[in-house]
């Protein structure tokens, strides 16, 4: 969770999960060598959904990402001092544990494994955690540079949010796609953007080697404080905490709706296949909205931009 330069006002740019750079093309498929161009926005729209009630029995501290986990059917939290967070859909407490000095900002589940994979800010840093005991099982360090050049460069800026987005010849394709939180849309080493890895599957040592970035995408919206995919949608959404915006985003990389940003200092969003959505507040609370939208044809395991 970085800090906001003086000089940033809440002026919205014209410019929410499930993936892109204020824009990121949940798939388009440039090479992988160049950062690609930032779609167009349309217009900000009201959010579309009715606010349940905070259902947090917890008192998860700092909340900062949230997922819903489609095997057990309920939502995982993290928050900044190093907890995560069991609870069911209602807000009932199942389990938790804390690690010291954690700084988790960002959670994601493999939906096929079940296993749990928490973003590390400043360290970059992605924790493979098994849901059951909430061990922590592998640690993934991640490259800095993409293409010959520093794009995550240390500092106050760091790694925000997570999502998993399934690929069409996993495990290979199978990316998890982070956020990085700049208030820089255009600096050479701490550049607002989002960025994909991809994790070995398989049993390896704890400590892994450094995982590469394999795509890269700068964004003009900045201050990106967490990536959802919404499977039932085939959707990316992208958050913006300081300028209130969901993005949503669809795989040939166009943003096809923008909303405004429910709740204050929101950090974490996860959907549950019943329409309902989980914003998690920094500040405290986590948010429950009960949303309608338009279903959509989706082809859930086929990314465009993949190799056949």
């Amino acid at each position: 969770m970085g800090t906001q330069p003086r000089y940033l006002t809440g002026t919205r740019l014209g410019l929410c999960t499930i993936l892109p750079l204020a824009a990121i093309a949940i798939a388009t498929a440039e090479a992988a060598s160049r950062p690609a161009t930032t779609p167009a926005t349309p217009t900000v729209r009201p959010f579309p959904g009715k606010l349940i009630r905070n259902i947090d029995q917890s008192g998860v501290k700092e909340p900062s990402g949230i997922v819903y986990h489609p095997i057990r059917k309920t939502l995982f939290v993290v928050g900044d001092a190093g907890d995560i967070v069991e609870m069911k859909t209602d807000g009932t407490p199942v389990r938790r544990r804390a690690w010291k000095h954690g700084n988790f900002e960002g959670i994601t589940c493999h939906p096929m494994t079940g296993r749990l994979y928490v973003a590390v800010e400043r360290k970059e840093t992605i924790l493979e955690v098994d849901p059951d005991g909430l061990k922590i099982t592998r640690t993934f360090p991640i490259e800095r540079t993409f293409a010959g050049r520093t794009v995550l460069k240390p500092g106050k800026h760091g790694i925000e949010g997570i999502t998993f987005i399934p690929g069409s010849k996993p495990p290979q394709t199978e990316r998890f796609w982070l956020s990085f939180q700049s208030f820089y849309p255009r600096t050479d080493e701490s550049p607002s953007a989002i960025f994909a890895v991809v994790l070995p599957s398989s049993a390896g040592p704890a400590d892994e080697p450094p995982v590469k970035i394999d795509r890269y995408r700068p964004m003009t919206v900045t201050d990106l404080s967490d990536l959802c995919y919404n499977a039932a949608r085939d959707r990316l959404y992208i958050l913006s905490k300081t300028y209130r915006l969901i993005l949503e985003m669809n795989r040939q990389g166009q943003i096809e709706t923008a909303w405004e940003l429910p709740g204050q200092d929101v950090e974490g969003l996860a959907i549950d296949p019943d329409g309902f959505w989980y914003f998690a507040q920094d500040l405290g609370g986590i948010m429950k909205y009960q949303v309608e939208l338009t279903p959509t044809t989706v082809t859930p395991h086929r990314i465009p931009s993949d190799p056949p």
